[in-house]
C-alpha cells in the first residue's frame, strides 16, 4: 500500500514538473516567434517609409 501511494505521488510530481517545463518551453518559443514577427514588420515599415523619403 505504501509503495502504491509513493508511486502515485511521484507520478503526480513528475506530471506537474513536466507540465511546468512544457509551458516554459511553449512561452519561450512563442516569445521568439513574436519577436521575429515584430522585427519583420518593423523592417517592412522602415523600408516602406524609406521608399517615400
Amino acid at each position: 500500500m505504501h509503495k502504491r501511494i509513493q508511486s502515485f505521488i511521484l507520478s503526480k510530481i513528475c506530471t506537474n514538473i513536466g507540465g511546468i517545463i512544457h509551458k516554459r518551453i511553449q512561452s519561450f518559443i512563442l516569445s521568439k516567434i513574436c519577436t521575429n514577427i515584430g522585427e519583420i514588420i518593423h523592417k517592412r515599415i522602415q523600408s516602406f517609409i524609406l521608399s517615400f523619403a
